[in-house]
Formats: structure tokens, sequence, C-alpha cells
């Protein structure tokens, strides 16, 4: 038994007499850690699957000993060094198997589930849908939906800078043109006249419901869903937004207003900013019918379920097969 630390790593026959014979501590330890990852692999996939562990009969001659030990043999089945150290080749007091330490082992998930959980909300609001309802045989059973917002993209945003820089130049930029309802009217006359020479010109078609008057939404940080309406209308009206920042860079009441228009001028003319803007609407546009569907306060579960799946689907084909294409429309 080894009770002392062992710094000797670099000298391979040392560390060979450190780790032992076959029956050293160290193997032994090996051993009952291999088992132990055995029976959680086998207890992961009956759970995910929502199949039952135990059987009627579970004596040695039982012809169907229940998911779980059956399961386990097939395992063993498949790889012999698995074998050699599970079920009956396991030593009798390390078989693992007995109803407490399945149960045990199951407690596990949900605690990990949890303390996960717990972290990713990092201390933010949630909420708690609860349906109780009787199946066939007059059972009650419980659903619970445990509802959070998902901050990873705002996480990953927040951890590189380009991006984040983006959306903050994106915020700044709605708010220099809506600074005012003075410069809300002149952003519609601007609107209007590009809308008017496009027409007169053949260049933009008429007709019922299109060309109506629209405004550039501010982003919110706790939905992605403005931030897509804005990314949208931005490249919807670019064209106003141009002329909008070259009238404030001109007629700004101050140095500082004037100062900001003329950055945000450079800003989105480059191509990089250009890039992010497409780049980022693309993205949001494909889980846009997810976002709205967790929304929504009446959930059908199964549906939200199935878009998650979609919408995965989606960005995994872009990210396949989609991005040179995306590349040379940019």
């Amino acid at each position: 038994m080894v009770i002392e630390g062992f710094d000797s790593w670099n000298k391979a026959d040392i560390l060979a007499g450190h780790v032992g014979a076959i029956n050293s501590f160290h193997n032994i330890a090996k051993k009952k850690c291999e088992d132990l990852m055995r029976q959680v692999d086998a207890a992961r996939y009956l759970l995910k699957q929502g199949l039952p562990f135990r059987a009627h009969d579970e004596i040695a001659d039982s012809s169907s000993k229940g998911n779980f030990l059956e399961l386990m043999k097939y395992i063993a089945a498949q790889n012999e060094d698995v074998s050699k150290v599970v079920l009956k080749n396991a030593p009798g007091n390390n078989q693992m198997v007995s109803h407490p330490i399945q149960k045990d082992i199951v407690n596990c998930f949900p605690e990990e589930a949890i303390n996960s959980i717990v972290q990713e909300m990092d201390n933010d609001v949630f909420a708690l849908l609860v349906d109780e309802s009787a199946d066939c045989s007059m059972k009650e059973q419980m659903a619970i939906v445990f509802h959070f917002v998902d901050k990873h993209v705002v996480a990953v945003a927040k951890k590189h800078f380009e991006v984040k820089d983006f959306f903050d130049k994106i915020s700044l930029l709605v708010n220099v043109i809506a600074a005012s309802c003075k410069r809300k009217d002149k952003m519609r006359e601007i609107q209007r006249d590009i809308i008017e020479k496009g027409i007169s010109s053949g260049e933009i078609k008429t007709g019922k419901g299109l060309n109506q008057e629209s405004s550039l939404p501010g982003p919110r940080s706790t939905r992605w869903g403005s931030h897509y309406k804005t990314l949208l209308q931005l490249v919807e009206m670019f064209s106003s937004v141009d002329e909008m920042l070259m009238y404030v860079e001109d007629e700004g009441a101050d140095l500082t207003q004037r100062s900001q228009a003329n950055g945000l001028l450079k800003y989105i003319h480059t191509f990089d900013r250009v890039f992010y803007l497409h780049l980022t609407l693309h993205i949001l546009g494909l889980t846009e019918n997810l976002s709205l569907a967790l929304q929504l306060k009446d959930q059908d579960i199964l549906n939200a379920v199935s878009l998650e799946e979609s919408t995965k689907r989606q960005l995994q084909k872009f990210r396949d097969d989609g991005w040179d294409s995306f590349v040379n429309d940019v």
C-alpha cells in the first residue's frame, strides 16, 4: 500500500514499481474504478431511454434478469477487458449490482444535473412549470419543466471582444439615430426620399403591403429575438442609416455627437463589421423559431424539443456545408 506521495513520474522503471504487480493496491483500485464506470454507463443508457432497471426474477439461472444486469452482460460480451472486471469476474464484495448500489448510481445523475443547472443559472431568475395528470391506470404523474434563460451566447459574446464590440456599436447606432423626436422625423424623411427615388428608377417594386414605414428597434440584452429584429431592419434600412449618420456628423448638436456619428460611419463600412452583421443575422435567423417558441407562456414541450433538434441540425448543416457559400455571398 502506498502511503507517501510519488514524484518520479519521468522514470519509467520506478513508475512500474510504484504501480506494482497485478494484485497491487494501485491495480485493484483501477479495476474497481473500471467496474464502477461500466455500471455508470449502463445506468446512463437506461435512464436516457426511460427503461426500468430491475426484473421480477434476477437469480443466477433466470432467463431475463432485468435490463441493468442484461445490459451489463452484453457490454461484457463485447469487450474482453471489460468482461474481466465486471459481474461474476469481479470480486464477490465488489460486483456493485445490488439494488441499493443501483439506486446510489441513479441518484448521482440528478444531483449532477441540478448542480450543473444551478451553476449555469448563476443566481438568475427562473420559471417552474408543473403539470399533474392521471394515466390510463389512474396513477398520477407529475411533469416538471425548469425554464431559465440560456446565457451561453451572451457569455461567448462577452468573452470575444470583437463580437461584444459589435453589439455595443449596434446599440450605440440605434441610440444615435433615435436620440430625439427630431432625428426620428429626419430618419423617416430620409427613408421616404430613398423609397421614392427607388420607385421612380424602378429599383423598388410597389404593391400592397410593400414599402411601409419602418424604424430601427433597439436590442434588449435578454432577448436575442430583439437583436434579430434590429439587425434585420439595419440591413433593410442600411442606406437610410448611412445618410442619417452623415446628417448627424454634419448637424450634430455638439462635437461628441458628431464624433460618434463619424466613428459609426467608418465602423459600419468595414468588411469585418459587415461580415459580423450578416453572420449574426444568419445565425439568429436559424434560431428565431426556437427563440419564439421558448418565450411562450403556454409551453408545448414536444414542439420545443422538436424545434431544438431541428435548430441544431440547421446550425450543423450551416457549419458543415454552408460556410463557403455564405462567405461568397458576403
